[in-house]
């Protein structure tokens, strides 16, 4: 039925004419590959609206980040001190992207990582932690 759902509304895309389908799930997976658009709810309250890349890549808030993806984002409570991320008695150099965008930010910040974008670098290639594209 998706499929026949996700057909019908690209063929009436395709012929200029005006549709809009609206189809609720609890599964993220499938709103994330049949919705132009997708509204994420909590308890009745909702979180945000957007393109599924757009929740993907930048949520409005903790739960839409930890809610989104597979596996989901890890969320993890840090301190900024000195461009550093201080996450208990370890330090991570902030890229110069990330610096700049956390100036003037409170001293502690919860930090987002999603497993997929991390990656082992020696210290010679350059800062620990980066903004992922």
């Amino acid at each position: 039925m998706r499929v026949r759902i996700t057909d019908l509304h690209r063929q009436l895309k395709g012929q200029g004419l005006s549709s809009t389908v609206i189809y609720v799930t609890h599964d993220q997976t499938e709103a994330m590959t049949m919705g132009d658009r997708i509204c994420v709810m909590q308890t009745g309250r909702i979180m945000q609206v957007a393109t599924p890349k757009e929740l993907y890549n930048s949520p409005r808030n903790l739960f839409v980040a930890g809610f989104i993806g597979s596996p989901e984002m890890n969320l993890v409570d840090v301190g900024i001190e000195g461009g550093d991320f201080v996450i208990g008695n370890q330090r991570l150099k902030l890229g110069r992207d990330l610096e700049e965008r956390l100036f003037a930010k409170p001293a502690d910040a919860i930090l987002g990582i999603r497993p997929q974008h991390l990656a082992l670098i020696s210290e010679a290639d350059g800062p620990a932690l980066s903004r992922a594209g």
